[in-house]
């Protein structure tokens, strides 16, 4: 049996769905500078999103990862 240890970081990332500006890289890098991407993302949303809202934040999620060079990732969402 071989034992692999992961060096993981997680990040809590919080703001205002409705702002783009909230969502970016360099943001995130400001307050963590080793930011190196969200390979895993769990967005918890409120009951009263819609598609719409769901969608921004996912689409900001994804031009985060690509300019951090992300080819692939993972959004889950509730």
């Amino acid at each position: 049996m071989e034992i692999v240890l992961l060096r993981c970081r997680i990040y809590l990332a919080c703001g205002d769905p409705s702002s783009s500006a909230t969502l970016s890289l360099s943001s995130l890098r400001s307050a963590a500078p080793v930011f190196p991407g969200a390979n895993l993302t769990m967005l918890h949303t409120p009951a009263e999103w819609g598609p719409p809202d769901v969608f921004s934040v996912v689409q900001a999620v994804r031009a985060v990862n690509k300019e951090a060079g992300l080819n692939s990732f993972l959004v889950l969402v509730s």
